[in-house]
């Protein structure tokens, strides 16, 4: 663990990052993560569903805020 970044990640403007750093403000240390978000959100969705519970997590990204309405329609007729 780091306290501190020392080197920075150049990622390109129109791909997903491929490497991020995630920092832990209890420990207050630096993590190089390798995982896109959207595989960390696969995962985590998927071991959501396994849990079981009274709902099915699906996940969406949206850049803009008046997209929401539609990816909440889309998601509840799938």
């Amino acid at each position: 663990m780091k306290s501190t970044i020392d080197r920075l990640i150049i990622n390109s403007p129109y791909e997903e990052p491929a490497h991020y750093w995630s920092y832990d403000r209890e420990t207050r240390f630096f993590t190089l993560k390798d995982k896109t978000k959207s595989e960390f959100l696969d995962e985590w969705v998927k071991a959501a569903n396994q849990h079981g519970g009274s709902c099915v997590w699906k996940w969406s990204v949206s850049k803009d805020p008046a997209d929401v309405a539609e990816i909440l329609e889309k998601a509840d007729e799938a």
